[in-house]
């Protein structure tokens, strides 16, 4: 199948767009070297001179990974729902857990997006490429090297292009297996790799560009394609063809399946590193940040080296009188020079390489703005620095926490795409999937959540990197807002618990309706004992006003029907009832005041004795004399 006008077209663009970005691209392995084995020197002044690297840039790297991280982990869900509807409202938290689990359980994202984050990092953008595997019925995800994503030369990225083109690196063996795909061995033979004298090239050699892992391989096994992806008045159009026979469709155009809220999306999300000029290459990375400092340490560290190669080795002068055979003479540890023979002072080095290379690792620090708590002296003082002031920390604090966040800010517009394509994959192509098995028990979803009407963000705060004020800011919301009936109490030790651990929450938190069920059968159970002649003891962790009203409800069930009570039993519970009492008004005083006029409303209440005749109870006792409608007595 030959291509149509519009792959030509295309293809002519690809191959001018990767001509423009050629420097952009020699930039890339620079950063990618760099990143992995460190800058070398370009000349060694003498034989055996230091060549090492400082890892500046790997180090830093290493050193903001965390925060990204924590990005995706700091809350208790990956994602929060909020319901477009009042169906899809009353539903979002579940929605929102199976989400967590696809995410957490089923597929390798938190691996892929710190794949991804790694390579913005270094080549200041990661890519991802989230779709439906049709042959295995599962999501994907997968981390596109950006390299191997073209766009328009003043592009801004795959949702506003006209085209774009991921350069796709296949095995043979791969190529054959797929059915879709021309064959034959004159086809493959034509786009396999090898010797360039080998290859069979197009019509236009003389205006192509060439480029090992772009448009050819030297691999004779390897196979490049390029998968366009053409915009179209209805959605997208996906053609592929191998840049060593442009002429060739390997497949036969395709429209895009995927579509959200009817809309049909292409897969590619872009994580950057930050938000500078309008672009597709516009963001930069830590590594060509960071670049230049990486240079001038590298340089100092090798000069240090240098120096103390020179005045670490002993070096000797003569006296031209003393006459001294200088060439029989080896020193030696312990040995006395020779008469004529003195050792050669050499002079402190002009410039102290530990204080200048602090220098350049604070001018690093400062430019990117990692996360820091550190109050020290400020090293470009000098060793007479003063300590900051509390005012200068603060500041200083205010500052690179602000431009943390906004880092934080930036990485999540990526991390919102790829959540919500990964649930637009599961509503499409699995919207019978209602049930599923996670942390030890079975879950099931209301039809009403498989849907496309919500809104999807990241969980957790964007500051949520910082732990200990996660758990700060947790602990002081408890205190402020526990028990107040306008806050959501379980919420509240649900943040608390989830600070520390994302995982606590599931594991130690009781629901409040379990909870007060499991605390009123508790309390049936305890008033069972003292039936008996068994005390029971309040504890201060219990809920003390549904256990009086479960207590009450007792006492009220004993008048009506008239069951006598023991003498001992009665002050068992009268004694039990005052102990909740008297947590509760310390506790919560509110409450206690409630407890207070339910428990003289059943004393005035009219009281049934055994023999049937109704009778008005004594008014209103005091706590200490709490009432007892039992079997007729007060």
């Amino acid at each position: 199948m030959r291509a149509g006008d519009m792959s030509n077209h295309v293809h002519n663009q690809i191959l001018d767009a990767l001509k423009n970005r050629q420097p952009w691209d020699d930039k890339q392995r620079q950063f990618y070297a760099i990143r992995n084995g460190g800058m070398r020197r370009g000349h060694k002044p003498f034989p055996g001179a230091a060549d090492t690297s400082c890892q500046l840039s790997d180090g830093k790297i290493e050193k903001a990974k965390p925060f990204y991280f924590n990005q995706l982990f700091s809350g208790e869900r990956i994602a929060e729902f909020t319901g477009m509807n009042e169906e899809t409202a009353a539903v979002q938290d579940m929605a929102a857990d199976l989400l967590d689990h696809i995410c957490k359980e089923e597929i390798p994202f938190a691996a892929k997006v710190m794949s991804a984050v790694d390579t913005m990092l270094v080549r200041q953008r990661g890519i991802l490429k989230i779709f439906w595997d049709a042959e295995k019925q599962e999501i994907k995800v997968e981390t596109v090297d950006p390299q191997l994503f073209v766009v328009p030369s003043r592009g801004v990225g795959p949702d506003e292009d006209d085209w774009f083109c991921q350069i796709r690196q296949v095995s043979v063996a791969w190529y054959q297996r797929q059915r879709a795909y021309l064959q034959g061995s004159e086809v493959i033979a034509r786009i396999r790799g090898g010797s360039r004298d080998e290859t069979i090239l197009s019509d236009s050699e003389e205006e192509k560009f060439d480029r090992e892992g772009l448009t050819w391989t030297r691999e004779a096994n390897t196979i490049v394609l390029f998968e366009v992806w053409q915009k179209t008045p209805g959605g997208w159009t996906i053609f592929e063809y191998s840049p060593q026979a442009p002429d060739l469709m390997l497949r036969r155009p395709r429209g895009c399946a995927t579509k959200w809220r009817d809309k049909p999306w292409q897969p590619f999300v872009g994580l950057e590193a930050e938000i500078k000029d309008e672009g597709w290459y516009a963001p930069r990375g830590i590594v060509e940040r960071l670049a230049p400092f990486e240079a001038v340490l590298n340089k100092l560290q090798n000069s240090k080296l240098d120096a103390m190669t020179f005045f670490n080795t002993p070096l000797f002068q003569r006296d031209e009188s003393a006459g001294t055979n200088v060439v029989s003479f080896r020193f030696r540890p312990g040995e006395v020079l020779p008469r004529g023979v003195a050792p050669v002072q050499m002079p402190s080095p002009p410039v102290s390489f530990d204080q200048e290379m602090l220098h350049q690792r604070q001018l690093a620090d400062d430019y990117i703005a990692l996360p820091d708590a550190g109050t020290a002296a400020d090293p470009l003082m000098g060793g007479g620095g003063k300590e900051k002031t509390a005012r200068q920390v603060s500041y200083e604090a205010e500052v690179q926490g602000a431009t943390t966040n906004m880092r934080g800010w930036v990485f999540r517009q990526g991390l919102q795409g790829a959540l919500w394509r990964i649930w637009a994959l599961n509503v499409q192509y699995r919207p019978n999937r209602l049930t599923w098995f996670a942390k030890g028990r079975s879950y099931r979803l209301p039809q009403a959540a498989v849907s496309d009407q919500f809104n999807i963000q990241p969980a957790g705060p964007i500051d949520g990197w910082d732990k200990a004020r996660r758990i700060q800011r947790a602990g002081v919301r408890l205190q402020v807002f526990r028990g107040d009936p306008l806050v959501n109490q379980e919420q509240l030790y649900r943040d608390v618990l989830g600070a520390e651990d994302a995982r606590l929450p599931e594991r130690l938190l009781m629901p409040q309706g379990m909870k007060a069920a499991t605390e009123a059968e508790d309390e049936a159970q305890e008033i069972v004992l003292m039936m008996n002649g068994w005390p029971a003891v309040a504890m201060p962790n219990e809920d003390h006003a549904l256990r009086i009203k479960v207590l009450l409800g007792k006492l009220q069930q004993l008048g009506v029907t008239g069951e006598p009570v023991n003498p001992q039993s009665r002050q068992l519970m009268q004694q039990h009832l005052q102990q909740h009492l008297q947590m509760l008004q310390e506790s919560d005083p509110k409450q206690a005041q409630g407890a207070m006029a339910a428990i003289e409303e059943l004393a005035a209440a009219p009281v049934q004795s055994p023999d049937g005749v109704v009778a008005m109870p004594e008014p209103g006792p005091m706590p200490e004399q709490l009432p007892m409608a039992v079997g007729g007595e007060m």
